[in-house]
């Protein structure tokens, strides 16, 4: 019960990242937001992005070596989401806007949204 609980979360917490991350490409480009409001956004997007990339899920089952390829796309996981949301902040702050990194960001939990819910559906 708890881990099923602790699944629909991730899920959830991986939906909110992508909606804040998709408010920050305003694809209608009809958001303007004042410098608070950005901050906000901006906060928003480093608490969910620090929350879904320290606490998604992935272990290792029964052998050694199955246990170190999935510390090591753990890591390499949390070093990414972690570089992207540094670099989206630097890029929200500055004049020059790079879309780009916000659509990496979004692909890469996209990506992981997807597979929990596939292999979710497959157990």
């Amino acid at each position: 019960m708890l881990t099923k609980l602790r699944e629909n979360i991730e899920i959830a917490v991986s939906i909110i990242l992508l909606l804040l991350l998709i408010t920050c490409l305003d694809p209608l480009e009809s958001f303007m937001p004042a410098f608070w409001e950005q901050m906000i956004t901006v906060l928003l997007i480093v608490l969910f992005g620090v929350f879904a990339g320290l606490f998604f899920k992935e272990r290792g089952r029964d052998e050694r070596e199955k246990s170190h390829l999935v510390l090591a796309d753990r890591t390499a996981f949390l070093a990414g989401v972690g570089l992207l949301i540094f670099f989206i902040i630097l890029d929200i702050l500055s004049v020059h806007s790079d879309k780009a990194l916000i659509f990496v960001l979004s692909g890469m939990l996209l990506t992981k949204l997807i597979t929990l819910v596939v292999l979710k559906s497959i157990r």
